[in-house]
């Protein structure tokens, strides 16, 4: 069966992701909804966290939900879902996106 996204997810550089206090790893993909990243230690599903990811130009904090995390050899694919998003936060999301379906 044909997975389904309620948001189109896009391909992202090797931006930054930090888990204030906990870890750094580096963001896979990502969409106006949430984001897949690598991070060097798993996270309990349903858990709730904050990331900061470093794009090219500014550093935007998010608050998320795990919704699985993945261990493989060089790390835990992590899925999250972001919650409670600002404007900014949206703002800073589409530009990233759009800046990548266009590289």
């Amino acid at each position: 069966m044909a997975e389904r996204r309620r948001a189109e997810r896009v391909r992202v550089g090797a931006f930054k992701v930090r888990l204030p206090g906990i870890c750094e790893g580096v963001l896979i993909d990502l969409s106006v909804l949430g984001a897949l990243m690598r991070l060097p230690f798993a996270q309990v599903a349903d858990n709730n966290l904050r990331l900061a990811v470093d794009f090219a130009d500014n550093s935007t904090e998010f608050r998320a939900r795990v919704v699985r995390s993945t261990p493989e050899a060089d790390g835990h694919m992590v899925a999250v879902e972001f919650e409670d998003l600002s404007m900014d936060q949206i703002v800073a999301l589409s530009r990233v996106i759009d800046s990548e379906m266009v590289a």
